[in-house]
């Protein structure tokens, strides 16, 4: 790259402690120059895919991705993964996950992380996914806490340890992360790692509950004021570090994408049988429309609809505040446009149908989410 006239030194001098060792202003210009010129090319790539344009922004994001831009890795991963611009490619997904987690991406590691954990495109390894979850949860993630969490608590790729799984479900829940918060209810509960307290077990489910989690109210229900009856049970936990619809009882709201459950066997859906959260509707084309057939209060009353049926598109649903309300919104496929997504109705199985579907902009979802994120 050429400087434009004035940027050495004039411009640009380079800081004192770099002087002293005898480097040039320009030299310090020029990378600087470059930072911000990578900064351009990702919202010009950025700028072709919320348009739509997916060749344009595939071959810029490629370029940026080879020099390790993690904006651009993360496209790619959507883009490969989608089918947005190229054929589905789970090979290329598991290379660009792999880039971005080892230049330490958090959420590239729990996704990795996921990927190992249920065997997608790797060989099934609960023990390497433990290694990612871990190097994520270092970094203050979340999800990957709560992932790591669950792992020591079943003895998943890890040997068990009540402690450490506590120690991670602290951190997770501390977050606001609901399922984690519900796990400490139940670790409080049947004393597991700790003694039994009731009163802290019901506070942990009381904060689950308060963030809209359908088995912590549950569970406050059942308690009705007062302790529950009998010796320590066995535990209640979810079993999976991506909890699942009805067979994963704590799954947290705008969690990464759940997959199917691996306690009962769930209905042939989308080859991709992934049930697509918050994140699926924030990375598409504001400009593209979905499907929204079920707006309900209650989570498992979506899921169970999901999971019930056959689905020939992406399908799942997102978690928002309307009128000072949680309301769990159910999504069906990316469409071009108002038109294609009407004609989608007729795929939707008979009682999503009866629901009255409706075209929504993804544009609107989005603003939606980013009011209902504290």
């Amino acid at each position: 790259m050429s400087l434009p006239p004035g940027c050495p030194e004039a411009t640009f001098p380079a800081p004192r402690a770099l002087r002293s060792l005898g480097l040039l202003a320009p030299l310090f210009c020029a990378a600087l120059l470059a930072g911000v010129a990578a900064a351009a090319d990702f919202e010009e790539g950025e700028a072709a895919y919320q348009g739509g344009d997916y060749e344009s922004a595939l071959s810029i994001f490629s370029e940026l991705a080879e020099r390790g831009e993690l904006r651009a890795l993360r496209r790619l991963v959507t883009m490969y993964e989608r089918g947005l611009g190229v054929s589905r490619n789970e090979q290329q997904v598991l290379r660009y996950l792999t880039r971005g987690a080892g230049l330490g991406a958090s959420d590239l590691q729990q996704q990795l992380g996921l990927r190992y954990y249920y065997g997608r495109s790797v060989g099934q390894d609960p023990a390497t996914a433990a290694e990612w979850f871990t190097k994520a949860a270092a970094q203050g993630l979340d999800e990957a806490q709560y992932s790591l969490a669950v792992l020591y608590a079943f003895g998943k790729g890890v040997d068990q340890d009540y402690q450490e799984a506590l120690r991670w479900f602290r951190d997770a829940a501390t977050q606001g992360n609901a399922a984690a918060q519900y796990n400490l209810g139940v670790f409080h509960e049947r004393a597991y790692g700790v003694p039994r307290d009731l009163e802290e077990a019901r506070s942990w489910y009381r904060r689950a509950a308060e963030q809209g989690l359908q088995q912590a109210r549950e569970r406050l229900l059942e308690w009705d004021g007062e302790a529950p009856p009998g010796p320590p049970a066995a535990p209640e936990l979810t079993t999976t570090p991506e909890p699942a619809a009805p067979a994963a009882p704590a799954a947290p709201p705008e969690a990464v994408p759940a997959p199917e459950s691996r306690t009962a066997a769930a209905p042939t859906r989308h080859p991709d049988s992934i049930i697509r959260r918050a994140d699926w509707v924030r990375e598409r084309p504001p400009a593209h429309y979905t499907l929204q057939f079920i707006s309900a209060l209650n989570e498992n009353e979506v899921l169970r609809m999901i999971t019930g049926h056959t689905w020939e598109r992406e399908v799942g649903y997102v978690r928002l505040l309307v009128q000072g309300r949680i309301r769990y919104n159910g999504v069906y496929g990316s469409f071009i446009d108002q038109q294609a997504a009407r004609a989608a109705i007729s795929e939707l199985p008979p009682e999503a149908a009866e629901k009255k579907p409706w075209p929504r902009r993804f544009e609107e979802l989005q603003q939606l989410l980013q009011e209902s994120t504290p």
